[in-house]
């Protein structure tokens, strides 16, 4: 996983897949590197063992032949006059050759590949208009079993580092209460000025000492151990016992605490000599990104990329001429250039902490990490720190964000000092400083500022919010007023709709009720109107059947003659009665007390002999029968006659 985030690193910064391709093959040639062994010839003789599994991928990722490599490594030129002579190494020197080689050849790399990193994120702006952000990410402090000279640059670099914050915490803190006037005591502390001055700065220092030794062809470490015991045999900050000189050991009085250093190795790891022809094997390397890398150990303070080549050849001959830096003199002018930088710039300082010697997570070891707090300056730093003014804010900064504890006197004026001093005044509590430009708070004071800000603006901010609230609520109210009145207006509607439905079917279920009682009387009243017309008919037919009897009674019968008439039947005088209710219906004859048949025709017809003198008329048989067929053959009662 991490390859492939490094892979994806490679995109992101836009290097290309052929340069990213060389730079993961000289990675794999220097892991071949070590782990190829060489055999021991004779006591000054020594070769590659080519036998090695890894001796041939090596060769062939780096581009030169096994012949060449073993020219380089195994072997050193030996310069007299005009004439160069080979001289073998033994096997332990080829080894540390071997080693120096890969170191070197690693850090050409590396430095190429920042090449790459800032000419891709680089612009065509002037160098001046350049704005960068450098972090620095370097090992803490270090105290081991056995200290040696790798310890003692990365604890120089660190006390560099203190230098600078307690330079950038205090000493410039301080200069600026001075500048701007404000009253102050001044508050000492803790200077490693003198522990630098015994590292590098002074004129005699260890570093000197080193560079001075590393020189000498036949220099020993104990040779440097004493050097350094007679230079600081009075320093305060350099302890030497007896048993330490025996044992050529040293102790120097770190900002962190006393640590105890080994001469012994000092000088072999400070020269660190990388074979003299290393750099020109690599020239003559196949790959022109190893002459790249060739070209930047030629000359490790270049940092432009330098192109192989024919013509590179004999500038880095030239180049290799003069003698190569040792490892203390290249680590002290890289501090050089970073102290210049963090100078110029405006640095900010982060503290890592090591919770705890076992190298396991979810583990806190709280004595651990007050030693390091302690040895790290950082108590002493917030301690001083408390007791100045840690707390500082320019007029315009301080008056946005504290005006709402002195509304009264912030206005619409521009912010001045006066303004400022009417606002402290306000605020009402000591502590607090105003100087030209700067107001000057101490923690204790600037942390009661704050909390009075965060009262000011939580009461405030629950009267936005009881305000906002409100005003929702209304709104919300009023929605809802609506919505209830919409909700009236429809059940109400509903309901009326409803009350209206009910009373029309109320209505309309009278209304049938009335007219199914209207129709059930007139049924009845049919009926007994039916009823009483049949009776009274009949009470005609039978007044009629009796005046007939009465007549018949009374008139002589009836001669036969020529005249006869037609009586119609009770049918007919009964349809006659119901065409003409007010008309009495004339009562059908009696022929001897009976009634003639109901027949109408002609042929059911009986025909009775009458004497003419009883026929009022005409007394022809045809008007007659005429009158008796529009039924107004009407009996007599008074003269006993139709």
């Amino acid at each position: 996983e991490q390859f492939l985030d490094i892979v994806d690193a490679f995109d992101n910064i836009g290097i290309a897949q052929e340069t990213k391709d060389k730079i993961l093959a000289v990675t794999c040639a220097l892991l071949h590197a070590s782990n190829l062994s060489f055999k021991s010839l004779s006591e000054d003789e020594s070769k590659l063992d080519e036998e090695n599994a890894h001796f041939d991928p090596f060769i062939s990722l780096l581009g030169v032949t096994g012949e060449t490599l073993n020219k380089h490594i195994c072997s050193v030129s030996l310069q007299f006059g005009k004439e160069t002579h080979l001289k073998s190494l033994p096997k332990d020197k080829a080894e540390k050759g071997m080693e120096s080689f890969i170191k070197a050849t690693y850090d050409a790399l590396f430095t190429r590949v920042v090449q790459l990193i800032n000419a891709s994120i680089s612009t065509k702006e002037q160098e001046s208009k350049k704005a960068t952000i450098g972090v620095l990410d370097i090992f803490g402090f270090e105290s081991f079993t056995t200290n040696s000279l790798e310890q003692l640059c990365i604890n120089y670099c660190n006390e560099i580092l203190q230098r600078q914050f307690n330079s950038a915490v205090f000493m410039k803190g301080q200069e600026e209460y001075e500048r701007e006037g404000i009253d102050w005591d001044f508050v000492s502390y803790p200077d490693n000025r003198s522990v630098l001055d015994l590292i590098d700065s002074g004129k005699p220092s260890i570093f000197n000492h080193l560079a001075d030794q590393s020189k000498l062809p036949r220099a020993t470490d104990k040779g440097f151990a004493s050097a350094i015991y007679k230079s600081f045999k009075t320093n305060k900050h350099l302890e030497a016992t007896n048993q330490q000189v025996t044992n050529l050991k040293f102790s120097v009085a770190h900002y962190a605490g006393l640590v105890e250093y080994d001469a012994k190795g000092f000088l072999n790891k400070d020269r660190d000599e990388l074979p003299k022809g290393a750099a020109e094997m690599l020239f003559s390397s196949s790959n022109e990104f190893i002459k790249e890398l060739a070209a930047i150990i030629s000359n490790p303070s270049s940092s432009e990329s330098i192109a192989g080549g024919a013509n590179s050849t004999s500038s880095v001959k030239k180049r290799m001429g003069s003698s190569r830096d040792t490892i203390s003199a290249k680590f002290r002018r890289q501090l050089r250039g970073m102290r210049q930088k963090i100078d110029s710039m405006n640095p900010h300082f982060v503290r890592c902490l090591k919770p705890n010697d076992e190298l396991v997570p979810d583990y806190f070891d709280p004595v651990m990490i007050v030693d390091q707090l302690r040895s790290g300056g950082v108590v002493e730093a917030v301690r001083i720190s408390r007791t100045g003014y840690p707390q500082r804010f320019s007029f315009s900064s301080f008056v946005d964000r504290y005006w709402m504890l002195g509304c009264e006197v912030v206005g619409q004026t521009p912010v001045t000092k006066e303004l400022v001093e009417a606002l402290v005044t306000v605020i009402g509590f000591d502590g607090v400083q105003v100087g030209k430009t700067t107001v000057f708070l101490r923690q204790q004071k600037s942390e009661r500022l704050e909390t009075l800000r965060r009262q000011r603006v939580n009461s405030s901010v629950i009267r936005i919010q009881a305000i906002c609230r409100g005003y929702i609520a209304h709104k919300l109210y009023r929605k809802s007023l609506e919505s209830i009145v919409q909700v009236q207006c429809y059940i109400r509607r509903m309901t009326s709709i409803a009350k209206v439905n009910r009373i029309r079917r109320q209505h309309v279920e009278e209304q049938a009720a009335m007219i199914i009682q209207c129709a059930v009387r007139c049924k009845k009243a049919r009926s007994v109107l039916e009823g009483r017309r049949v009776r009274r008919q009949q009470l005609e037919e039978q007044a009629a059947r009796e005046s007939l009897e009465q007549a018949a009674r009374k008139t002589p019968d009836l001669e036969s003659s020529d005249t006869t008439v037609s009586i119609p039947s009770t049918t007919e005088l009964a349809t006659e009665a119901a065409v003409s209710p007010l008309t009495k219906s004339a009562a059908p004859s009696l022929v001897d007390g009976k009634v003639p048949p109901a027949s109408v025709s002609d042929a059911s017809k009986k025909v009775y002999k009458k004497k003419p003198n009883h026929i009022v008329g005409d007394g022809t048989i045809d008007s007659i029968k005429e009158k008796m067929e529009k039924g107004s053959f009407t009996y007599m009662k008074n003269t006993g006659v139709w």
